[in-house]
């Protein structure tokens, strides 16, 4: 699964409570879900997958080949699009409800081959290479091709889908997904606010580097030229030996820190604004629920469900990739201080209100409670 998807799937097994509602989770050994289901003394079964999980058919195998031993359950529910052919097969072998959570972008049904060349959310005139085009091509085919058809037919047949955002849902009335939906926005345990660096400096901090495509490196290299003022750039995520050089051109000239893989906890201690570029559609940004949590304000791409998170000159700003030059002016007035630290307070405010994770644990047993009762939530 994602690491934003995992990450969430963890907090809520950790702040899930048996005696509402017993879960039986299946997942594989040593994945960071089992660790919280054990933590949380939560009925766990192996799954053995190969390849990491990342093959619909691959789960589906492991899922048949588990069956026998994992007690019957009321209820089963796929936490990712790739276990949801899984699922639902599991569903029908116990005759009971079945249901999808969907973290992802809901690409239609039918595809044809010029879409290929015009993805939504891609204008490959501002793509600065043509490795850049290829490798936006290549993840469109092959992340939606027959995975998605095959995701879009089975969610179809769901008792319920549940969206991860609005966009999310809107995204999937306009693709064509007519199951019953719902939405459950993800939630994050909440921890203390530490205090921030003062020196005058603004700490710009940038989590995309693994996938610098997609998360919009290119858009952060644009700004890293043309932002003026005392700024230090931290740059986040394993990045590969091209994008390294990248980064190494950059520090030549720019005041760049390359921080690699860092605690999620602990980088947004050492930055004060978040950064956040994505060039495809993006459902709900763990990342931006964080920096909430922090009280760090965020610059954030349109795309997807950003705005459900960052309230446009309350907690931070969103900006739209065809206007990058509208972002960067927003991100230049964070320098003023205390500009900053009114929407880091609203941020955290509003992390308070939308985003904890007893209120989607709350939302959860709730939606598993009308499913077992056969009532629609």
């Amino acid at each position: 699964m994602g690491s934003g998807a995992e990450i969430v799937l963890e907090e809520l097994l950790k702040a899930w409570t048996p005696e509402d509602l017993q879960l039986v989770l299946l997942a594989p050994e040593g994945s960071r879900p089992h660790d919280a289901a054990k933590e949380s003394d939560i009925e766990w079964h192996d799954l053995s997958i190969k390849k990491n999980g990342l093959h619909m058919l691959d789960n589906l195998r492991a899922v048949k080949a588990a069956c026998e031993s994992i007690p019957k359950c009321d209820v089963v529910l796929s936490w990712t699009i790739r276990t949801f052919p899984a699922s639902e097969w599991l569903g029908r072998q116990w005759t009971v409800p079945c249901a999808g959570v969907l973290h992802d972008n809901p690409f239609p049904r039918k595809m044809h081959g010029p879409v290929l060349w015009n993805p939504r959310g891609m204008d490959f005139k501002r793509l600065c290479s043509w490795k850049e085009m290829l490798w936006h091509s290549q993840e469109y085919v092959l992340r939606t091709w027959w995975r998605w058809q095959w995701a879009h037919r089975v969610a179809n047949r769901f008792s319920k889908l549940v969206c991860v955002s609005e966009a999310v849902r809107q995204e999937c009335i306009r693709n064509g997904y007519r199951c019953p939906m719902t939405v459950i926005r993800n939630g994050l345990v909440d921890i203390p606010v530490g205090d921030g660096i003062q020196d005058g400096k603004l700490r710009i901090g940038f989590l995309g580097m693994e996938h610098p495509h997609r998360k919009g490196f290119s858009v952060v290299e644009q700004w890293i030229s043309r932002l003026t003022g005392d700024v230090v750039w931290k740059l986040y995520g394993g990045a590969s030996k091209s994008t390294v050089r990248r980064i190494e051109k950059l520090k030549k000239q720019y005041s760049i820190e390359y921080r690699g893989f860092q605690d999620r906890t602990a980088i947004f201690k050492e930055i004060d604004v978040l950064m956040h570029a994505s060039t495809l559609f993006d459902p709900l940004p763990t990342v931006l629920i964080e920096a909430a949590r922090a009280g760090i304000p965020c610059v954030a791409s349109s795309q997807g469900g950003a705005s459900e998170i960052v309230e446009e000159e309350v907690s931070g700003s969103i900006f739209d990739l065809d206007e990058t030059d509208v972002g960067l002016e927003k991100l230049n007035a964070l320098f003023d201080c205390g500009r900053r630290e009114r929407m880091g307070r609203n941020a955290r405010n509003l992390f308070g209100e939308r985003f904890r994770v007893e209120r989607m644990a709350q939302e959860y047993l709730l939606f598993f409670t009308c499913l077992i009762g056969g009532k629609n939530t």
